[in-house]
């Protein structure tokens, strides 16, 4: 996705509605001043929550019961 540019003027009349544009797309926004960029501003991470992967990932095994002591190099 294309990053957006704005004008230091326009940013800051437009503070909050570009904000909040940067939250809701997660496009960022260029904040020049003379054509230079002073900052840009992007949208935060998306952290995932407890149970966030559900139908992503499959588990196979018993990982309570299992015994990888033979594996452990500690061992050898």
């Amino acid at each position: 996705m294309a990053q957006r540019v704005m004008q230091i003027s326009v940013f800051k009349a437009q503070c909050i509605e570009a904000l909040k544009d940067v939250d809701r797309t997660g496009r960022s926004v260029a904040v020049t001043l003379r054509g230079k960029v002073l900052a840009v501003v992007q949208p935060p991470p998306r952290v995932r929550r407890l149970g966030g992967l559900a139908g992503e990932c499959e588990i196979v095994g018993d990982l309570l019961e299992s015994d990888f002591a033979d594996e452990w190099e500690m061992n050898r």
